[in-house]
C-alpha cells in the first residue's frame, strides 16, 4: 500500500495495480481512491467494471487495447475474479479465499531472489509469467471453480479440510489447465510453457519425463514454489495460531 499511497500523492500511476489483503475495508477504500484519481466521475465511456462470473476475458482484452475516448486514460476494474478469490489448496497451504493470488506472489518474490543470488540471468518477463501463472489452473475452467467448499453432513464447512476438488469439473491436472488458460491470452515461450507444466518437479504428474531434462527457469520456479508452500506459508499459519 505504501507504493500506492506514493503514486496517489505524486500522480504518477502505473499501468496495473493489484489490491488484496485481509482488511476488506482498506482494500475498498484504496480502490475507490485509485478509481477517483484515474477517472472523471460519470465517465462511463472510459471506465469499465468486470466482476465475478460476468468477466469475459476477450472483452477485457479488447478494452485494454482500445484507446481512451477524449480522455487521458482508460480505467478497467476487475473484481472478484477466480484468480483473486480462489484458495490455493484443499487443506494445506493457504486453503482460504485469496490464497491462490497470495501464493503466486510468494513464488514470484522467492524466485526473483533465487534468480538474483544464483545469477541465473532468467529474463524478468519469463519469471513473472511463469511464477504468477504456474497455478492458474486452480481457478478452474469452463465457468467452474477448481475447488468447492467441503460441507459436512451437519451442514457446516469442514474445519480441517475446508475445500474439496469440484466434482462437476473433469479431472485435468491443474498444470495442464494453467497452460491452456494462459495460452488463450498470451503467447507463452517454450521455456515458460515447460516451467509451468513441470513446476511440481518430481512431485508432479510429468516426473518421468522431467528427469534429466530440467531447465533453469523450471528449476527456479519449482524451488520457489516449494519454499513458498513449505516454508513461507507454513510459517504464516504458525504465527497466526
Amino acid at each position: 500500500m505504501k507504493t500506492l499511497q506514493e503514486d496517489l500523492k505524486t500522480g504518477n500511476f502505473k499501468h496495473c495495480y493489484l489490491l488484496y489483503g485481509e482488511e476488506p475495508y482498506l482494500v475498498q477504500q484504496y480502490k475507490t481512491r485509485l478509481k477517483n484519481a484515474l477517472s472523471v466521475e460519470g465517465d462511463t465511456m472510459n471506465t469499465s467494471v468486470f466482476s465475478g462470473k460476468d468477466i469475459r476475458p476477450e472483452a477485457l482484452i479488447d478494452l485494454a487495447e482500445t484507446l481512451p475516448f477524449f480522455a487521458e486514460r482508460r480505467v478497467i476494474l476487475v473484481e472478484n475474479s477466480g484468480f483473486f478469490t480462489a484458495p490455493c489448496s484443499t487443506q494445506f497451504h493457504l486453503a482460504e479465499p485469496g490464497g491462490l493470488a497470495e501464493h503466486s506472489l510468494n513464488v514470484f518474490h522467492t524466485a526473483s531472489t533465487i534468480n538474483t543470488v544464483f545469477r541465473a540471468d532468467i529474463p524478468l518477463d519469463s519469471l513473472i509469467i511463469s511464477c504468477l501463472l504456474h497455478d492458474l489452473g486452480k481457478c478452474g475452467q469452463f465457468g467452474k471453480p477448481e475447488y468447492s467448499e467441503n460441507v459436512l453432513k451437519s451442514g457446516k464447512r469442514s474445519g480441517t479440510k475446508p475445500y474439496e476438488k469440484n466434482k462437476t469439473l473433469l479431472p485435468v491436472d491443474h498444470e495442464v489447465r494453467s497452460v491452456a488458460i494462459a495460452s488463450q491470452f498470451i503467447q507463452l515461450t517454450e521455456e515458460e510453457q515447460y516451467a509451468i507444466l513441470m513446476h511440481n518437479g518430481l512431485y508432479g504428474p510429468f516426473k518421468y519425463g522431467l528427469q534429466g531434462r530440467e531447465t533453469k527457469l523450471q528449476m527456479v520456479v519449482h524451488f520457489a514454489d516449494m519454499w513458498a508452500s513449505r516454508v513461507i506459508e507454513v510459517s504464516t499459519v504458525k504465527e497466526e495460531e
